[in-house]
C-alpha cells in the first residue's frame, strides 16, 4: 500500500498537538508553534512506522503509530529543550478524534 508521508507529515504538524489530552492551553500552543516551523518533534522512526504499518495493510494503524512516536518525540524534546518535563502516562492521545481521520487521509493520497 503506497502512503503519502509528506501530506501526512504536515497534518501532524498542523493537527498533532490538537490530539494531545493532559496539556493546558498554553502548552499546547508552544507545541503548535514549534511543530508547524521547526522539525523539532521529528525522527525516522515516524516514517517508519507509517511505511511498515501501510507495507501490512493498515494505513490506520501505522498513522496511530506514527502519532504516538510523534508524542513521544514531544514529551522528549520539552524536556531536552526547554525543561519540561511531562510523564508518557500524563499526555495521551485522543484516538477518538477525527484529526486522526484527517491524518490517514492525508495519508492515502499517495
Amino acid at each position: 500500500m503506497l502512503y503519502n508521508w509528506s501530506d501526512f507529515y504536515n497534518a501532524l504538524c498542523q493537527h498533532g498537538p490538537d490530539l494531545l489530552v493532559g496539556i493546558d492551553e498554553d502548552l499546547r500552543e508552544i507545541i503548535k508553534e514549534i511543530s508547524i516551523t521547526t522539525d523539532m518533534f521529528w525522527s525516522e522512526s515516524l516514517q517508519e512506522v507509517l511505511a511498515e504499518a501501510a507495507t501490512a495493510g493498515s494505513l490506520r494503524d501505522g498513522v496511530l503509530q506514527a502519532v504516538d512516536q510523534w508524542r513521544y518525540n514531544v514529551i522528549d524534546k520539552l524536556d531536552t529543550g526547554f525543561g519540561i518535563t511531562l510523564e508518557m502516562d500524563e499526555l495521551i492521545i485522543n484516538t477518538n478524534s477525527v484529526l486522526l481521520d484527517l491524518m490517514v487521509d492525508a495519508a492515502s493520497q499517495g
